[in-house]
């Protein structure tokens, strides 16, 4: 029983560790584009916009139907309301919209237009779950490497806690107020410890939603961050001039303006007179004068509505020169939009690059000072004092790099 026991449990081992998945920072903005929820139900927006489009497509085709109608009357000599079927009647027939004041064809050009910015709306959809994304990552590395830290304070604090204590035992020179101090540090530590790692696991279950994977998931987010983050590649002249043909924001502001052209048409479209044509083919025999086949042709004109067709097209008018001035206000910005994100990539490239240096002395420094204080040369405030600094500085390194990089990409969708 107890061999059988162990096969189970090393077989859900080995199924448990073959699902086990480490995840780099790519790995998660890949996944992102094919599992995020938010960016699903933009496709799905997409899907259905791409329907609307057919459906206004369609409309402007010929359409047939099949009609059958029968007679009711009385059969009677009488007058007792006694009634029986009389003649019927069935015939197919074929309508065609033949004008519309150009209204169907601009409702179709609307329904294009209108998918077209769906596609838009779900890159800036994508974009904003990317940087939510990349700044969670980095949540989840920085309260790592703060638990790092804690882990090895409190490894050294409980070197010396049983060092003094020993020391204290042997009724050494050593005051009872070093040893609690440093019982009292410890217990800190391990308080600073507990809470790290809850923030560590709030911030990698708030990836796992991002990404759309069940909270239990064996997943480790780890730090592939070997290649330094570089602006080199960019220039503001070419990416300012690309932003403005082909953003995703400006192509928005775009179909807007479009979208209101095309309202104003429709508005005067209604000024036109409509015209239809249908043919019909009766299925059945009838003894009247009426032909089995018949084509008909109908107009209709609105002459007199007390001007509100005027007034739709004023308002869409001035709906137009709204989104006239929405534009050139969305050029501007963008513009400025562009040029500000490129000067805090280059601030936050030099700080990177100043806090790299720091970080790599404070971990030198750490280094010398743990070595010094397992010695019993400083103080354990001197010692806390140097993993303060370093915990400071390494901190502020994830905190610089996410920015960083949240700016490239920031940067990088600005263009897109």
């Amino acid at each position: 029983m107890n061999k059988k026991k162990f096969i189970v449990a090393a077989l859900l081992a080995v199924f448990a560790r073959g699902y086990a998945e480490d995840m780099t920072l790519n790995d998660v903005l890949d996944r992102l584009e094919k599992s995020n929820r938010e960016i699903m139900v933009q496709d799905m927006e997409i899907e259905s916009l791409d329907l609307q489009k057919k459906k206004q497509f369609k409309n402007m085709l010929p359409s047939a139907s099949i009609d059958w109608s029968n007679d009711f009357v009385d059969v009677t000599d009488e007058d007792q309301n006694d009634f029986g079927s009389g003649d019927s009647t069935s015939e197919v027939g074929v309508s065609i919209p033949l004008f519309r004041g150009g209204t169907l064809y601009n409702q179709y050009k609307k329904s294009t237009l209108d998918k077209e910015n769906s596609k838009y709306e779900r890159n800036l959809v994508s974009y904003e779950v990317q940087e939510t994304a990349i700044a969670t990552y980095f949540e989840v590395l920085n309260k790592r490497k703060q638990a790092e830290i804690s882990r090895m304070v409190q490894n050294s604090l409980s070197k010396q806690e049983e060092r003094l204590r020993s020391l204290y035992k042997s009724n050494k020179m050593i005051p009872k107020s070093e040893l609690l101090k440093v019982q009292a540090d410890l217990i800190l530590t391990k308080s600073e410890l507990t809470r790290e790692i809850k923030e560590q696991r709030s911030a990698e279950e708030t990836l796992l939603v991002l990404l759309d994977m069940p909270f239990n998931s064996d997943v480790t987010f780890t730090e592939d961050l070997s290649e330094e983050l570089k602006i080199d590649m960019f220039d503001i002249d070419v990416d300012l001039e690309r932003a403005l043909k082909y953003g995703s924001k400006i192509k928005q502001e775009d179909i807007i303006l479009e979208n209101s052209g095309i309202d104003v048409k429709i508005a005067k479209g209604e000024l036109y007179p409509t015209l239809d044509a249908s043919a019909s083919f009766r299925l059945d025999s009838v003894d009247d004068d009426e032909s089995e086949y018949q084509v008909s042709l109908s107009a209709s004109w609105e002459i007199f509505s007390w001007g509100s067709t005027l007034d739709d097209i004023k308002q869409k008018k001035i709906n137009y020169n709204q989104a006239m001035t929405n534009y050139k206000n969305a050029v501007d910005t963008i513009a400025l939009e562009v040029r500000n994100q490129y000067r805090e990539m280059e601030i936050l490239s030099e700080e990177v690059y100043s806090q790299k240096i720091n970080l790599q002395l404070e971990e030198e420094n750490m280094r010398i000072d743990k070595l010094r204080y397992e010695n019993g040369i400083i103080s354990t405030y001197d010692y806390l004092d140097s993993v303060s600094g370093l915990s400071t500085a390494q901190e502020r390194y994830y905190s610089l790099q996410r920015d960083l990089l949240l700016a490239i990409r920031i940067y990088e969708n600005l263009l897109r």
